[in-house]
């Protein structure tokens, strides 16, 4: 005669602990195979306890590397009370992040430039930016990083830059 236990629950439990603890140790070897070709390791190592939180944003930005090509850069910024144009605008004015510039990040445009303001209207967002803009080495590659990086906004089509309150085209042409 065949003796069930007393406690089948027990038994029952055993026996699938038993059976997950073989499906894991199975599985192991693909899974740390998979979590490593993920990155998910080095991506959380690289971010730091200020990245992560909630007064950040991540912001991409347009540097030019070696080869003086525009390329498209993520970089934490920290909200400034402002919309996503302006933190965005903040980030690309105060150049590259460390691990910007060891990808080869480089700016044109002028350290010491401020913003003074930036606001959308009908798809044009006007840049407003301090005199010191134009003391960038390359005006013209520095024109072009705020244009790429504002365009890279669905809601912006065109890009007006302001100088102290004077459209730029204008302070060229004297």
């Amino acid at each position: 005669m065949l003796h069930l236990p007393k406690h089948p629950y027990l038994f029952a439990w055993l026996c699938w602990l038993v059976l997950s603890c073989l499906l894991v140790l199975g599985c192991l070897p693909k899974i740390r195979d998979a979590f490593k070709r993920s990155g998910v390791r080095e991506l959380l190592a690289s971010r730091s306890v200020e990245q992560v939180a909630s007064d950040h944003r991540q912001v991409t930005v347009f540097f030019l590397d070696s080869s003086l090509k525009e390329v498209g850069f993520q970089q934490w910024q920290k909200r400034l009370g402002g919309d996503q144009y302006h933190d965005t605008l903040e980030n690309l004015l105060a150049g590259p992040d460390l691990a910007s510039i060891r990808k080869g990040a480089a700016s044109f445009i002028a350290p010491d430039t401020e913003l003074i303001g930036c606001t959308l209207s009908s798809r044009t967002l006007f840049v407003d930016l301090s005199r010191q803009f134009l003391g960038s080495p390359d005006l013209g590659k520095a024109v072009e990083q705020i244009e790429t990086t504002m365009r890279a906004f669905d809601a912006v089509d065109r890009v007006q830059i302001l100088v102290d309150g004077q459209p730029l085209s204008e302070l060229r042409q004297k």
